[in-house]
Parts: structure tokens; C-alpha cells; sequence
């Protein structure tokens, strides 16, 4: 990770990563199997993890085991498969206030884009105001 210019932050991160799974696990790191990573990952969320946290884990992980093969010349295979991390949930767009949508009807000069917009907000489409630009939410 040095080689490739990752901050020391980064290089922390997934050293602490990689020091809390090798402390969890009650075999060699070679022989760990799929089933046993999934108990691992069973693991952070009983800790109470959130699902950004044990992807950063994971690829944490994943990367360790691939410097191994790579660098090392180890025999394994990777535990860690692709696809098996945690869904982050997306946010739903918040929903304007009365004031907002002045605001921005109020900056709308041609009828057409007024009657675009009216179309747009009234089907459930939304907008929101970032730093002065609008972004539709479709």
C-alpha cells in the first residue's frame, strides 16, 4: 500500500481491519473457508457494525488475501467472493418546502419550463437546491 501511495490513514484502516479478523479467527488464515467468513461477517454486525464499515472490512480483507497469493506466493484461495458485501441503503430525496418551491418558481421566466416543472412536481418528481443548483431527482 506504501508503494502505491496510500495515506497512513488508509494504510491504519485496513491494518486494524485486517488485526481484528486475524484476532477472531480460530484458524490459520490459509484454511479459512466462504462459511467461516460469512460467521465473520456475522461477527461485526452482532458489534453493532454499520454495512460501510464491514465492506470497508471486506475489501479490507479481500486484498489481504490477494497480496498473499500475488506478493507472497502463498497457496489459498480467497474467502472473500465477490457480491458478498452488505447493501448500502440510498436515501430517499427529501421533499421540498412551500418556501422552496416559491424560490424556485420564482426564478422561472418562460411559461413552457413553468408548466415543465408544475408537470414534473406534481407527478412526484422532485428537486433539490444544492449550493444554488437545482438537481431533479428522477
Amino acid at each position: 500500500m506504501k508503494r502505491r501511495n496510500h495515506s497512513a490513514h488508509t494504510v491504519k484502516t485496513y491494518l486494524h481491519a485486517i488485526k481484528q479478523f486475524a484476532l477472531w479467527v480460530d484458524i490459520p488464515i490459509e484454511q479459512v473457508s466462504y462459511g467461516k467468513f460469512l460467521l465473520y461477517i456475522d461477527h461485526l454486525l452482532e458489534l453493532g457494525l454499520k454495512a460501510t464499515a464491514i465492506n470497508c472490512h471486506l475489501s479490507s480483507i479481500r486484498r489481504f488475501y490477494d497480496y498473499l497469493r500475488t506478493e507472497e506466493s502463498v497457496e489459498l484461495t480467497n474467502p472473500v467472493k465477490r457480491g458478498c458485501g452488505l447493501r448500502v441503503p440510498k436515501p430517499l430525496p427529501r421533499a421540498l418546502r412551500d418556501e422552496q418551491v416559491g424560490r424556485f418558481f420564482a426564478i422561472i421566466r418562460k411559461p413552457r419550463d413553468r408548466a415543465m416543472f408544475m408537470v414534473m412536481l406534481r407527478c412526484g418528481l422532485s428537486t433539490d437546491f444544492r449550493a444554488g443548483i437545482t438537481v431533479i431527482w428522477i
